[in-house]
């Protein structure tokens, strides 16, 4: 909520005491958007599961390669997690952030069986033992990488995800909810999981596979476009305007060129995902906020980032933001709250009204919003 011509927005939540666990390239923890006033990083010692590990941190980027830092993807986690929980960028400024990195520094975002192992051991390490803030809540996993439906591992993959997500007794577990990117294969035939395990796809999921009984937040991207004269929010996709360049996507190992947000029932909410400005891990693509003296160091840079996996974070840091008011809420509870706090946008981000299988589509643009009725005294830019 802003104050009149101030250029500013406040709000009371923080999401202080809310642990968000980011599966993904790593993090840069000693960025600035991460550090508190005490110096000290919000970014908690996270594991890694990659290949290439020589150090068990999660929150350990790759090194230099070819003239970029990949912690992988140009900075892809970093950003992930700045959009999340970031002091000037984020959606949650108190968050505590624990990296669980399983993209080794050469790998790409398909999905090879061995990464798609490791993934699955990052989230399943949630749930062990060996995670010190096991029984920590309330907390979330933010998910803005996936598996195809054709991964032979996609059954073992969708019940690790089953298990964050339902009560589990006998173990000692309370579910916590995940919020997950809906990816950019620009149709809403191309499933990805765990896109495909959306509220709103409640048909049988079809082989391989199985119907899962847990249910993630899945997250399409929006974007902006004039539309007769007038600036309208619209689904994301490649490229928003005359002239913009776009990368290339795949699905299922055919490419696309032309991609964007993915559609359909695998959708439950929209969040912006053009040119959402996040923090950066090197020079190159960034830039640097300060007008200080040359010198700067790596945790000074930001860039702007465009796809699904930073619309996913947007939302995340808003459910973060309910659970500290809220924190006995239950997944469901929370996309509750979240889907019925979001606005219907004037025109349809899923066009086609309905998806292929006749279930109505998601017109509902995240929203951005106070939660307590307290007044807030901390403006932001």
């Amino acid at each position: 909520m802003g104050t009149a011509n101030s250029n500013m927005y406040q709000y009371c939540e923080r999401a202080r005491d809310v642990t968000a666990y980011i599966a993904d390239t790593g993090v840069m923890g000693d960025h600035q958007e991460f550090r508190k006033p005490d110096g000290t990083s919000r970014v908690k010692r996270g594991v890694c599961f990659a290949e290439d590990c020589a150090e068990n941190r999660g929150d350990t980027i790759c090194p230099l390669s070819g003239g970029r830092t990949n912690d992988l993807n140009w900075s892809h986690g970093t950003a992930v997690a700045s959009i999340l929980g970031g002091n000037t960028v984020g959606a949650a400024k108190n968050v505590s952030i624990v990296p669980l990195r399983f993209y080794a520094c050469q790998d790409d975002q398909g999905t090879a069986a061995s990464t798609v192992e490791r993934f699955c051991w990052a989230l399943d390490w949630i749930r062990s033992a060996n995670n010190p803030d096991r029984n920590r809540r309330p907390a979330l996993v933010s998910l803005s990488a996936y598996v195809r439906t054709s991964e032979p591992l996609l059954a073992s993959y969708e019940h690790v995800i089953n298990g964050i997500l339902l009560n589990d007794p006998a173990a000692g577990w309370t579910g916590i909810p995940v919020i997950a990117s809906a990816n950019n294969q620009n149709n809403s035939t191309c499933m990805t999981s765990p896109a495909r395990m959306a509220y709103r796809n409640n048909t049988t999921v079809a082989s391989p596979g199985f119907a899962s009984p847990g249910r993630v937040i899945s997250v399409g991207g929006s974007g902006r476009r004039v539309i007769n004269g007038v600036l309208r929010d619209v689904r994301w996709a490649c490229p928003m305007f005359t002239g913009e360049p776009c990368l290339s996507e795949r699905c299922n190992g055919t490419p696309i060129l032309r991609y964007g947000s993915n559609h359909g029932n695998a959708v439950d909410i929209y969040a912006p995902a053009h040119h959402v400005e996040a923090a950066h891990t090197s020079a190159i693509d960034a830039y640097r906020r300060d007008t200080g003296p040359e010198g700067y160091t790596a945790n000074q840079y930001y860039g702007s980032k465009s796809g699904t996996s930073f619309a996913a974070p947007l939302a995340a840091g808003v459910v973060a933001r309910i659970l500290q008011v809220e924190p006995n809420l239950t997944p469901t509870q929370v996309w509750d709250r979240l889907r019925t706090t979001a606005q219907t946008v004037a025109v349809p981000l899923d066009t086609s009204g309905v998806d292929q299988n006749g279930n109505q589509t998601s017109n509902s643009l995240l929203l951005n919003r106070r939660y307590t009725s307290a007044q807030c005294t901390v403006e932001y830019p």
